[in-house]
């Protein structure tokens, strides 16, 4: 008769496999592997799913950012091929300046996300995008009012510029 026992890999102790506990060291079933009474090693099939991981590449990559010399604050940002151009939106509270954008997922990464139960209508739409967000911090003494943004098209790129404030309005604030 072949008996399966399993080998306790914390203590090596020999057990029958329905007792689902190591009697030496109370380990779970979790912690055994399983071998015949002949020395032959039972295989334990497991589950494997081959994922692709998500792209590596950059959703959005900083150029260059700081006061240039003629007074003005500047950012350039290098965009993903993927992003969506007309998404950017750029907000500005106080000296925190915010660019999000969306960036359209693979469908084979899509697939792969959890369903989602409670409201059908929007799982497509929820599980083909991606937001991504940059926060800027404006240093003192930039205009945060007078934030502009300009997307080059042919080079994939976001410059953003704010003029220095100037001096009696600085007074004001101060």
């Amino acid at each position: 008769m072949d008996v399966k026992k399993s080998n306790c890999i914390k203590c090596n102790g020999d057990i029958i496999i329905d007792t689902r506990h190591c009697p030496k060291c109370s380990a779970s079933l979790k912690f055994l592997k399983t071998s015949s009474s002949l020395g032959n090693q039972v295989k334990q099939e497991s589950n494997k799913t081959v994922v692709k991981p998500m792209e590596t590449n950059y959703i959005t990559q900083i150029v260059s950012s700081g006061i240039r010399p003629d007074n003005v604050y500047e950012t350039r940002m290098l965009l993903a091929p993927e992003v969506d151009l007309s998404s950017i939106k750029i907000t500005v509270k106080g000296n925190n300046l915010r660019v999000n954008m969306i960036k359209p997922l693979d469908d084979q990464f899509a697939k792969q996300l959890p369903e989602m139960n409670e409201k059908p209508i929007f799982t497509d739409v929820i599980k083909k995008m991606m937001k991504h967000c940059e926060n800027l911090l404006i240093p003192d003494g930039i205009d945060n009012a007078k934030v502009r943004a300009v997307v080059d098209n042919k080079h994939r790129t976001l410059v953003l510029t704010a003029p220095a404030i100037k001096l009696s309005k600085m007074k004001k604030i101060y």
